[in-house]
């Protein structure tokens, strides 16, 4: 007679492993505070740096804070709607701030990513590519 050799698990065994790793991995992510955002994609956008701080509860990040309109004296914009993004390089923070003292206008390429991790973001996903002065058009 021939022994069988028995496997090691049985496919039951086997779904109940991977639904409770499925559970496990849910839970993790959200704790913490992976998000979805359902239009990924690219922008760019003009305006004034009004804020920039380094904050957040995980880990600490750079956001900003870009509006359009009339900011002279840092008194804010009548209609004008913040745009908030996130900047990942020392870099790029110490641009912003630049910009911020001296008040100049500039224009700023970000991404939208589908899935992040909102410790690395206060945002909602927002992160910015580049950022650059405004070309400004001579009359």
């Amino acid at each position: 007679m021939k022994n069988k050799k028995k496997s090691a698990f049985t496919i039951i065994e086997i779904m109940i492993a991977c639904v409770i790793l499925a559970m496990l991995v849910g839970s993790v992510a959200s704790f913490k505070g992976c998000a979805v955002n359902t239009s990924p994609g690219t922008g760019e956008k003009i305006g004034q740096i009004v804020k920039l701080s380094k904050q957040g509860m995980m880990s600490k990040t750079w956001e900003a804070q870009l509006i359009r309109g009339g900011i002279s004296g840092g008194s804010g914009s009548v209609g004008g709607v913040p745009f908030d993004f996130t900047v990942e390089k020392d870099s790029d923070a110490e641009l912003i701030q630049g910009f911020m003292k001296n008040q100049t206008e500039i224009v700023i390429k970000y991404r939208i990513e589908g899935f992040y991790g909102s410790w690395r973001s206060e945002s909602k996903g927002h992160f910015l590519v580049s950022i650059e002065p405004a070309k400004l058009e001579k009359k």
